[in-house]
């Protein structure tokens, strides 16, 4: 995972356990699909507004699937019946 690109911040709003989050787009960037994955995570204290969560870029991107192992040959001699 290479550097986070932090994107914007917030914090809890009403009595419903609602976050209101700002968001600067110009810091997006879209995958092969047209998404843009983000992570919101809880800060360890509140910053000088009152922000008490972040918002960063997941950009994890998982390993390409395996090859799948070619099926096995059965030797039909072997068989019990």
């Amino acid at each position: 995972m290479s550097e986070k690109i932090y994107v914007g911040k917030g914090k809890p709003i009403g009595k419903f356990g609602n976050l209101k989050i700002g968001i600067r787009v110009s810091d997006l960037v879209p995958n092969e699909k047209g998404y843009v994955n983000l992570i919101i995570q809880e800060m360890k204290k509140p910053d000088e507004y009152g922000n008490t969560h972040t918002v960063y870029v997941d950009d994890w991107v998982p390993k390409s699937q395996q090859k799948q192992q070619p099926a096995r040959q059965v030797d039909e001699s072997d068989l019990p019946f």
